[in-house]
């Protein structure tokens, strides 16, 4: 159920931007806006089916811990 109105709202929301773009010939919006796009509804459609995301956090802890980094964020 979830899933069909994901699609749902993804499509409407491509049919109601896309076609300004093309006749205005924004190209490079065009292709910045389909790159979102997909990323978005990936993102989402996986958050749906419940796959685990790695925790942020424990990334930037990590990266904290290398010495380069950390004397530049210091």
């Amino acid at each position: 159920m979830y899933i069909f109105l994901l699609i749902a709202a993804f499509v409407i929301i491509v049919l109601r931007e896309t076609p300004s773009l093309v006749s205005r010939k924004q190209w490079r919006e065009l292709i910045v806006f389909s790159a979102f796009s997909i990323i978005a509804f990936t993102l989402t459609f996986l958050q749906l089916i419940h796959v685990k995301f790695p925790d942020i956090y424990q990334g930037a802890e990590v990266l904290k811990k290398i010495p380069a980094i950390h004397s530049f964020l210091q």
